[in-house]
């Protein structure tokens, strides 16, 4: 699970900002909220949902892309992806754009504590780190540019590690992480947990993107996570008689009859959706066929969304997605926040970061005060990040949604008259 993400100097980030998933000792509203803590060692527990709320411009979306930054470039710098490009560092301190950007996780994997970091700019990696903290700060390697320091106690392959600090490769290079090389061979536990943990985090950025569409649709080959697609839909009281994924080429060169009931060249990649709707004909009942794109918005970004969020739930990863609740209704969002919420709905302990501007979901019912973060746009037009447990004086049974609206806790715009803006001369 993941207890911490801290960036500072990417985007509009300046200082470091840290993103806690840790709970805190405040007691929730209800008693049913306990379960939203899930204990991670003796004395800590971590959060299954964090929500993120600020005005526009705020900084929330770049929060998330520091997230997506970090797990690309650790992960994927070695096979070329995840490239050192996306670095962007805050822009209105001309000191900093010389400076490199610092992104760190602290997460529990396999029941160890983990601390994965690195400073990097468009270049190079600066440093790099991993450190078991279970128990004390014992470092697994450390990286000062090119020079690499391991403990020998948590490698028991020295010739990897000899090939790739000791000799001319292609794999560990200035713009690579020393743990993606590292993962391209035979891993030990510490380097193995952490590249399953990154690996278990999914972000989602833009819904309508077309790769997160067709990964989406993707996943909905096997009939079983289709099958809870479709009965996930229906208790949103979205109904299809059937539901088909549709492999564009496969289908071509099969001829098939779905293919010739539904212009293929109309989708966006290789797979589509068609639905299935049973409906009354002049002497008998019919199957009516519709792509997802025939679909409303709301349903078709359910459609896109469902897959990740079941595939969170039941493998217990990590689903990170940016403006949650555009195109679904609030009681979707509400239900699918109280499911990750819930021990029962969510027995493998999946989280889930959302940032959001529905205020419905701002409800002492629904989220602790600890699962509540806002971003804040400040005067030097850096971004801030702060709980609303931190908040002082804010009871835990408050109106979170009438509060946060009237200025109480910050991170909403200062709108003014528009009147005045557009017919004042």
């Amino acid at each position: 699970m993941l207890l911490s993400f801290s960036v500072a100097n990417f985007k509009s980030f300046r200082e470091e900002q840290v993103l806690d998933l840790t709970a805190s000792a405040l007691k929730p509203a209800f008693s049913w909220l306990e379960n939203a803590a899930v204990p991670v060692g003796k004395e800590e527990s971590a959060l299954r949902v964090k929500a993120l709320y600020g005005a526009n411009a705020s900084g929330k979306s770049n929060l998330i892309k520091a997230m997506f930054t970090m797990i690309g470039i650790g992960l994927l710098s070695s096979r070329g992806k995840g490239p050192l490009s996306s670095i962007d560092p805050f822009g209105f301190d001309e000191k900093l754009l010389k400076k490199p950007s610092f992104f760190e996780m602290k997460f529990m994997a396999n029941g160890t504590r983990y601390q994965y970091g690195f400073l990097v700019d468009q270049q190079q990696f600066h440093k790099e780190w991993l450190y078991d903290i279970s128990v004390r700060k014992a470092e697994v390697f450390s990286r000062n540019f090119q020079v690499v320091k391991v403990n020998k106690k948590y490698f028991s392959r020295p010739d990897t590690i000899n090939l790739l600090t000791h000799a001319e490769n292609e794999v560990f290079r200035p713009n690579t992480s020393f743990l993606s090389a590292l993962s391209l061979f035979e891993m030990d536990d510490a380097v193995k947990n952490t590249v399953a943990f990154l690996s278990s985090i999914t972000p989602i950025g833009d819904a309508d993107h077309v790769f997160i569409e067709q990964e989406a649709y993707k996943m909905m080959e096997d009939d079983k996570l289709r099958e809870k697609v479709r009965n996930m839909l229906e208790y949103a009281d979205i109904s299809f008689d059937g539901l088909f994924v549709i492999d564009r080429e496969a289908a071509k060169k099969a001829n098939s009859d779905m293919a010739h009931r539904y212009n293929l060249h109309s989708t966006r990649g290789q797979y589509s959706l068609l639905a299935t709707h049973v409906v009354e004909g002049k002497t008998k009942k019919v199957m009516s066929w519709l792509s997802e794109h025939n679909e409303s918005q709301g349903t078709q970004k359910l459609l896109v969304l469902a897959p990740y969020v079941i595939a969170a739930i039941q493998q217990g990863g990590i689903l990170i997605i940016d403006e949650f609740e555009a195109k679904l209704h609030t009681r979707l969002s509400r239900e699918i926040v109280a499911m990750f919420n819930s021990a029962t709905g969510n027995p493998n302990n999946a989280q889930f970061i959302f940032s959001t501007h529905d205020t419905n979901l701002l409800d002492h019912r629904l989220l602790r005060r600890d699962q509540i973060d806002f971003i804040e746009k400040e005067a030097d037009r850096s971004s801030t990040v702060y709980s609303l447990a931190d908040v002082k004086g804010i009871r835990k049974d408050s109106d979170f949604e009438r509060d946060y609206l009237g200025g109480s806790y910050g991170a909403v715009p200062e709108v003014t008259d528009f009147n005045i803006a557009i017919l004042e001369d």
